[in-house]
């Protein structure tokens, strides 16, 4: 990451954004990728973060074209975003010319003069963002170059590994109308001219039942031998009970996930991390599967830290940073009577001021399937879903 005043820069090691996913993103009449039928312990689902970002320069400017650079697959894409005044609609100018970089992608977004300055107002709000997602990232290293001056921050496990988003989903993770909403978009993709796809090709895609003498035991199991994906709807409505007899043989042959399977941080990666002066560091770690089938972990540390150090509240979502406090609509139990609103409130209640004490509070969430109360995933429901 370079922030260089009037830009920022990130820069990973991935395999690339591929060209025609960014074609697709600059058309922002459409989501991207729309995965809220996909149960996965990952942050999005929404299918709007890289527009976003090629938005960033715009509103930042006050309403002037703004300019984004993505460097991917050999291709420099400069793209422009403004406003059609008349069709009140973005208005995207995206010009291409061939790089000699072939992994990773590179994304630069250029702001004005005007922006910068209140960028620069808080130097160290970019240098607590990098560290927070090292909190909750022990396999990664960040590089952060701001005008020259470089931080770099270490991976505490380099071979840690955390639950992917090329990992397949679990049976254990659906219920019957989670799984009809799933095969809907695949037969919506198939009537668009997509790939048809048959039932033991669907049931291939999912934890545990990638070998063909599962498929088959399944796909025999709910009496769906030779039957394409698209057999289990008819005139606009699924057939519930050949769906509810898929859903129960693919559970009944697959194992669940266990908890820590989704990518357990640890009390010694916090203690790295938090650098707790003395004997506070405290940490605990509950796991479970739900009722709803979805494994989940909670992890919490806390500890007085040294001058300089991590302070206040730390939270992390799947591995990701939100930019505020995700807890704040929750209402949490003190005692057997008593119900506050809020974690600020509950930690009020136990005497501690994360805003003015030498403390940091870190706490972590994982699970394949949240409820965002919001479209920047910045807040979620403790609750669990709307089920």
């Amino acid at each position: 990451m370079d922030f260089q005043g009037d830009s920022l820069t990130v820069v990973d090691n991935g395999p690339g954004l591929h060209p025609d996913v960014l074609e697709r993103i600059l058309d922002f009449g459409s989501r991207t990728s729309d995965k809220s039928a996909y149960v996965s312990p990952t942050r999005g689902a929404q299918g709007n973060a890289f527009k976003t970002v090629l938005a960033i320069p715009y509103v930042f400017g006050g309403g002037k074209a703004g300019q984004v650079e993505v460097e991917c697959g050999g291709i420099r894409h400069t793209i422009v975003v403004s406003t059609d005044h008349v069709l009140q609609r973005p208005q995207v100018n995206h010009r291409q010319e061939s790089i000699v970089r072939n992994r990773g992608t590179l994304t630069r977004v250029t702001v004005d003069a005007a922006s910068s300055k209140a960028a620069e107002a808080d130097p160290g709000f970019l240098q607590n963002l990098v560290r927070d997602f090292c909190l909750f990232n022990p396999h990664a290293t960040f590089d952060l170059l701001i005008h020259g001056e470089r931080t770099a921050v270490e991976a505490t496990t380099p071979e840690w590994r955390k639950w992917l988003p090329t990992d397949p989903t679990s049976a254990h993770w659906y219920n019957h109308e989670r799984l009809e909403t799933l095969i809907g978009c695949c037969i919506g993709a198939e009537r668009a001219g997509g790939r048809v796809r048959t039932v033991r090709e669907f049931i291939s895609e999912f934890r545990g039942l990638s070998a063909t003498a599962k498929q088959k035991r399944v796909s025999e199991r709910a009496g769906l031998e030779r039957a394409y994906l698209h057999d289990l709807a008819n005139n606009g409505k699924f057939d519930q009970h050949r769906v509810a007899d898929l859903l129960a043989a693919m559970q009944e042959l697959s194992a669940p996930v266990k908890p820590e399977m989704l990518g357990l941080l640890g009390k010694e990666h916090f203690a790295q991390r938090l650098q707790p002066v003395g004997e506070t560091l405290r940490y605990t770690c509950k796991k479970a599967i739900d009722q709803r089938g979805l494994p989940y972990l909670i992890e919490c540390a806390f500890a007085v830290t040294p001058d300089g150090g991590p302070r206040g509240l730390r939270a992390g979502i799947n591995w990701s940073v939100p930019l505020g406090n995700p807890f704040q609509d929750d209402a949490f139990r003190i005692d057997d009577e008593h119900l506050v609103s809020g974690l600020m409130a509950l930690l009020a209640n136990q005497r501690i001021n994360l805003h003015c004490d030498p403390v940091c509070l870190a706490i972590h969430l994982t699970c394949p399937r949240f409820r965002y109360l919001d479209r920047g995933k910045g807040s979620i429901s403790l609750g669990g879903d709307d089920e």
